[in-house]
């Protein structure tokens, strides 16, 4: 375990949601199917969207939320290395787009659980708490979403 900062963790959560991007970017370039490009292209934006919605939070939160510290168990580092265990390949079906884009989600969720159930008070832990109901709220939008490329 270690000492973070919310703020530290607020910026992680950022840059783990432009590494997503990045990736779906990466992918829908690799990917022949016209669908597949469109939804990864979707949740590529997503991520973004996400980070953009995390910066702001960031930069408007009060400062003494932002320096609260408290020891963390789950990290961000085993969230980036969901990527590297997953099984990619240029002819992915939907569903299999759709069910990596949940276990980033679920990545994301196990680490803002943990940072509300270790924090150091209950402003803080509201926070993380918020975050947890954004990041469901998220993984449902996703998942309707991403079905409607399955309508088209």
């Amino acid at each position: 375990m270690s000492n973070e900062q919310t703020r530290d963790i607020l910026e992680h959560a950022q840059q783990f949601h432009r590494q997503v991007s990045e990736f779906y970017d990466q992918l829908s370039c690799q990917s022949e199917k016209e669908r597949i490009k469109m939804l990864l292209d979707y949740m590529s934006r997503h991520e973004q969207n996400m980070a953009q919605t995390l910066a702001a939070y960031e930069h408007s939160a009060p400062r003494h939320l932002l320096n609260a510290c408290f020891k963390v168990g789950h990290k961000f580092r085993p969230c980036c290395d969901v990527v590297k265990d997953l099984d990619i390949s240029a002819d992915m079906s939907v569903d299999e787009v759709i069910q990596m884009g949940l276990e980033f989600d679920d990545c994301l969720i196990a680490v803002y659980r943990d940072r509300a159930e270790n924090a150091p008070d209950d402003q803080v832990r509201g926070i993380f708490q918020d975050l947890v109901e954004l990041a469901q709220k998220e993984k449902r939008q996703l998942a309707r979403n991403a079905q409607r490329v399955l309508d088209f």
